[in-house]
């Protein structure tokens, strides 16, 4: 069922070999390396074989194609709109209101959006998808110091009444523990 989920999708997970200490994932800098650049833990383990298995994995699930799914559906890609006409409305009220009188209701309300839509160098359409990244640790099992990162990504081009909602939050990564991670940017 997996497989032919990710084949109708286009969605799938990407293990990444990562530090026993969650130290660091393996991943580009240290793509090549055997051992952890912050606690120098072996990588691998060897098997009575002499096989090199990686003793911890990372899961990405790929923004890009989460995305892409969102506009197989013509309900999900018409709410997906919701960005594009609240900043004409803010854009409109921001010019006929005086500051101190507008409401700032929206993460679009703020100045950084208003900012980038007026830059001439930048163009922002109508079928971009800005998103909030958020990460947190979960202790998953109770009496236990085993901590999980879990990263989601929230669309921010819902209606706020909708992009909080769990069919709207989409998984980014999952960081196995025991330990809070050192080096996020891997």
């Amino acid at each position: 069922m997996k497989k032919l989920v990710a084949e109708i999708s286009g969605v799938v997970s990407v293990l990444d070999d990562m530090c026993i200490n969650s130290c660091t994932a393996f991943v580009g800098p240290f793509a090549d390396a055997t051992e952890c650049p912050v606690c120098q833990e072996p990588r691998y383990k060897v098997q009575k074989s002499g096989k090199k298995v990686p003793r911890q994995h990372a899961c990405t699930i790929p923004l890009g194609p989460q995305l892409q799914a969102l506009h197989r559906s013509p309900e999900s890609a018409a709410a997906l709109t919701y960005r594009d006409q609240k900043t004409k409305e803010i854009l409109e009220a921001f010019r006929t209101t005086p500051l101190t009188d507008c409401v700032y209701e929206d993460i679009f309300s703020g100045s950084d959006l208003r900012n980038l839509v007026t830059n001439p160098e930048i163009t922002l359409s109508v079928n971009d998808i800005t998103v909030s990244f958020s990460l947190d640790g979960a202790q998953l099992y109770q009496n236990k110091k085993l901590d999980t990162w879990i990263a989601i990504w929230i669309i921010n081009d819902y209606d706020p009444k909708m992009h909080y909602k769990k069919k709207h939050v989409l998984p980014a990564l999952v960081i196995p523990g025991p330990n809070k991670p050192k080096n996020l940017d891997t």
